[in-house]
């Protein structure tokens, strides 16, 4: 019973509700990229950081890969990869400053695992959500990597995530 009502709804209801919003949040992103990418950056990079946290990121992708399949580049992503990044630098700072072995573990795995693979989640949980001053550095950091970037207007060739790794998705006729 419980498939016959939910599978109706889900395409009648939640489909076209996904569609519309990745379509208000695309056109939306795109459109303060191209009004001031200065201003994009800062935001994006600002608050790109706590997307895991709620899953947001999931909602973005598409409208990366598209900018990709359409443009051949994004915009979007170095300014959004600011976040992470700041959360690196804030768990090698943590691990440089702390004389706790504990703590100085655990960023130092989150440093190590954010720097190379681009994931942030155990320095989002296991620091920032303990540590509530580190949070206003990420947002700093982000927003000023972020705006720089924005104002360089950077690009991405291909579709990556964070993570030095990664670096030669930047490579490419910017």
């Amino acid at each position: 019973i419980g498939m016959i009502v939910v599978i109706p709804v889900t395409i009648s209801v939640f489909g076209p509700l996904g569609m519309n919003l990745s379509n208000f949040l695309g056109d939306g992103l795109n459109g303060l990229v191209t009004f001031n990418p200065l201003i994009a950056g800062i935001i994006g990079g600002g608050l790109c950081g706590y997307m895991a946290m709620f899953g947001l990121q999931w909602g973005i992708i598409p409208i990366i890969i598209i900018n990709i399949s359409n443009l051949g580049y994004d915009y979007f992503t170095p300014m959004w990869m600011m976040g992470p990044y700041a959360q690196v630098g804030v768990a090698l700072a943590v691990f440089l400053k702390s004389q706790n072995p504990q703590l100085k573990q655990l960023s130092l795995t989150g440093f190590l695992t954010g720097l190379f693979t681009g994931v942030t989640e155990p320095i989002l949980y296991g620091l920032m959500t303990n540590y509530k001053k580190l949070n206003a550095y990420v947002i700093i950091g982000g927003a000023v990597g972020g705006g720089f970037v924005g104002a360089l207007h950077v690009k991405v060739m291909s579709f990556l995530f964070a993570g030095i790794l990664n670096f030669p998705g930047y490579f490419g006729p910017t």
